[in-house]
């Protein structure tokens, strides 16, 4: 599958250091196309480490909203998560970014 980009969007990512995504079939999933939409498992063991690597820490957790922030960081499922090592480095480099970290 070929990229529809120009070779000036390429350098431009390129400079941003960033790389194109090529999907290696149609049948691949987007990222959002797997954000969780049901209840957040807190007792999932992925869970602590997502909170971790959000660099969350608000004062009053029972007040959050957890799913706007899910909706935001396009957190997938964690089952899914924890089965698809693609989706949990699509995950982690965003939650980096938002941190203000290096990719």
């Amino acid at each position: 599958m070929g990229l529809a980009l120009s070779p000036s969007q390429l350098a431009m990512l390129k400079a941003m250091d960033l790389s194109p995504m090529r999907l290696r079939d149609a049948g691949v999933e987007s990222p959002g196309d797997a954000v969780a939409t049901g209840e957040i498992d807190f007792d999932h063991p992925l869970f602590a480490a997502v909170w971790r690597a959000s660099g969350l820490d608000p004062a009053r957790p029972s007040e959050f909203d957890w799913m706007a922030w899910a909706r935001a960081v396009e957190l997938p499922a964690l089952d899914r998560l924890a089965r698809d090592p693609q989706a949990k480095r699509l995950l982690w480099r965003r939650l980096r970014a938002l941190r203000g970290r290096p990719a």
